[in-house]
């Protein structure tokens, strides 16, 4: 995958590297499931490596699949256990065919943490998002 492509490769090599250790050292995979590792993967990038992205990037490579993601509840970054882990609800059987598509524009995004400026209004946005999805009613 290109280098900050906007395709999720750092979350890819970290979650690689998680998920390898796990199974080098033959850790316990009821303790330090997929969703653990998924928000593992997710406070190194963040407090580690400094870069800021969505929880699909960190969820989708470890379960695969088509699936509808609920990030209800996830609005704080805490501690591994303090807040829910995303719903992921594989819809596989619901689809006959999936075609996939993949193209780079050869253009670089930058997730990097800075002045924090990238953290606030990924903050601020996650917070206006919940509330939408708080107030929104089935009728």
């Amino acid at each position: 995958m290109p280098f900050q492509s906007g395709l999720g490769s750092s979350s890819l090599f970290v979650l690689l590297t998680l998920a390898g250790l796990r199974e080098f050292y033959d850790l316990d995979r009821r303790i330090l499931n997929d969703y653990v590792v998924a928000e593992l993967a997710q406070r190194v990038e963040a407090e580690e490596l400094g870069i800021t992205c969505g929880f699909a990037d960190r969820y989708v490579p470890l379960f695969g699949g088509i699936a509808y993601i609920d990030y209800r509840g996830k609005l704080e970054q805490g501690e591994i256990g303090e807040e829910p882990y995303a719903t992921y609800e594989r819809l596989g059987g619901m689809v006959q065919e999936l075609p996939l598509v993949m193209a780079s524009t050869g253009l670089e995004g930058d997730s990097q943490i800075g002045d924090g400026a990238v953290i606030a209004d990924s903050m601020t946005l996650r917070g206006s998002t919940i509330q939408q999805g708080l107030s929104f009613r089935v009728n």
